[in-house]
């Protein structure tokens, strides 16, 4: 498990963004699926004609065919706060991918975009535990369940800060007394 600092921060503050109409896909590998993300994409410009689809990740993985289209843009591989600032002015995150170790992409799209559409599969269902809410939703045409989000609605039950996630790595190599001196050392280090 990550830290999820960013993504804590943002319930906090509860901020009213200005969102661009973009929505957002993160990752180009294979099993990202992006055609099936590009569906997605296009089922919903029928109600948001000026909707651009973005693209992060190794713009050489993405398809040519998806690559040329008018509407998509591929931004290649950019640093962890530009990808936050990405989300942050997206209308949607779009997360179609068959695998993932953890939630911590899908946790930094479903907290910063506006709403979200991510694939329902184990590591998604992880990050919602608790009762975060959700919409199931299908895209026309295929057979694989998906869920929508609304991030106004979202808690962040699960999620930790990076001092709560350093505790707890700390803490298993450490007596417990020492925890809580070593979590201070870091955050003076820090």
């Amino acid at each position: 498990m990550n830290g999820s600092d960013d993504e804590l921060a943002r319930l906090r503050s509860r901020p009213r963004d200005e969102w661009s109409p973009i929505a957002t896909a993160v990752g180009t590998i294979s099993y990202k699926a992006l055609p099936e993300a590009y569906r997605v994409f296009q089922s919903l410009k029928i109600n948001n004609p000026q909707l651009r689809l973005m693209i992060v990740g190794d713009p050489r993985l993405v398809t040519p065919g998806l690559r040329r289209r008018p509407d998509v843009t591929c931004l290649g591989t950019l640093p962890q706060p530009e990808v936050i600032a990405l989300l942050k002015r997206s209308r949607y995150f779009l997360s179609t991918t068959y695998a993932e170790n953890s939630y911590n992409c899908a946790a930094e799209g479903i907290f910063h975009a506006l709403e979200s559409y991510i694939c329902d599969i184990p590591p998604h269902r992880e990050l919602l535990e608790g009762g975060e809410p959700y919409e199931p939703w299908q895209l026309p045409g295929s057979n694989r369940p998906m869920l929508h989000l609304h991030r106004d609605r979202l808690t962040g039950l699960n999620l930790k800060s990076w001092d709560s996630v350093i505790g707890e790595m700390i803490a298993r190599v450490r007596p417990a007394t020492a925890v809580s001196s070593a979590v201070q050392e870091i955050r003076r280090a820090g």
